[in-house]
């Protein structure tokens, strides 16, 4: 399960922090724009910052390239970002700030059981 989350991590951490990292999106805007998708084949793959992965849930998880990794079956993989306060990473922001929490779950056993993995991504 902790390689599941690494593995989503690992995609998602390259990508941009948002958009227009330079007027970024407010709280309410995070997620994919019009027409994002994921997955696919990578050049397929047009989510290009982090937030584009915000309430992504895949069951069972799949490959980038769109294929089910079938020795996964009954797993389920979900992706949350949020702003976080400067000052304490672990508090969700209300407001625009430098940095935004990527937290990818990884659950089996109908939800019994999971792993959690978190990132901040800055935008410097």
């Amino acid at each position: 399960a902790t390689m599941l989350a690494q593995d989503l991590l690992e995609e998602i951490m390259p990508k941009l922090f948002d958009e227009n990292p330079s007027n970024p999106d407010t709280p309410a805007g995070l997620g994919p724009e019009t027409g994002e998708t994921r997955p696919g084949l990578p050049l397929n793959n047009n989510y290009d910052d982090v937030d584009d992965y915000r309430n992504y849930t895949e069951s069972p998880p799949k490959e980038v390239d769109g294929t089910n990794m079938t020795e996964y079956t009954g797993y389920t993989r979900r992706v949350a970002v949020d702003y976080v306060q400067e000052a304490n990473f672990d508090a969700v922001s209300t407001s625009i700030t430098r940095f935004k929490r990527i937290r990818v779950t990884v659950s089996w056993e109908s939800g019994a059981q999971s792993v959690e993995l978190e990132v901040i991504k800055g935008n410097y």
